[in-house]
């Protein structure tokens, strides 16, 4: 059984949701990921997805050295990782 880790220190069904950031950055594997539609980011993991601040999104990917992988479908639509998936 896996421990589960809330990363979420302030949850709203809209708007911007508010992150634990410190336990983010301990525990962020290659299962998660952020999802960029112009200045909208999302943290996705699993079945879960949930709006961050910009700020929040940009501190994330500086600490954690995320990689963008732009879309090919979608103009301003972005998809940060740990490293790029092999092509």
């Amino acid at each position: 059984m896996t421990k589960k880790i809330n990363i979420i220190k302030e949850f709203y069904k809209t708007g911007v949701c508010v992150l634990a950031l410190p336990i983010v950055y301990k525990n962020w594997d290659k299962s998660y990921f952020l999802s960029q539609w112009h200045e909208e980011f999302r943290l996705v993991k699993d079945d879960i997805k949930i709006t961050i601040s910009k700020g929040q999104a940009f501190s994330i990917i500086k600490k954690l050295n995320l990689t963008p992988t732009e879309s090919d479908a979608f103009k301003h639509a972005y998809t940060w990782r740990l490293e790029k998936p092999n092509l």
